[in-house]
């Protein structure tokens, strides 16, 4: 991971995973704001690899015996975290991201005119 900050929210996200997996109920706000501040600090999928991959990799390393047998609650606990992150990334990208400077309202404003 690129920073301490991304770190810590993958690893809260890998946490909320084990948590589902373990038969608690996923805190589906708690994971809307991961991955919303996720996305802010920064956070770029790298080389092509979704979040979802990274998170069953870790899930499968701390949550060993709920997850030995549990491929397929895993992806779909894994896949509620990516369609979160991949809704910000939307919601995100249709924002105006221009931030310059007023324009004028009309020629004759725009040329002393």
């Amino acid at each position: 991971m690129s920073n301490q900050e991304i770190e810590a929210q993958v690893q809260a996200l890998a946490e909320e995973c084990c948590t589902a997996i373990e038969g608690e109920a996923m805190n589906l706000e708690r994971i809307d704001q991961l991955t919303k501040a996720l996305l802010m600090s920064g956070f770029v999928q790298k080389d092509g690899q979704p979040l979802r991959a990274e998170l069953e990799a870790r899930v499968r390393e701390k949550c060993r015996e709920p997850a030995m047998h549990r491929g397929a609650e895993i992806k779909a606990v894994t896949d509620k975290v990516q369609d979160s992150l991949e809704k910000h990334v939307r919601w995100e990208s249709k924002q105006p991201q221009d931030k310059s400077a007023s324009k004028a309202a009309n020629i004759s404003s725009a040329t002393d005119a």
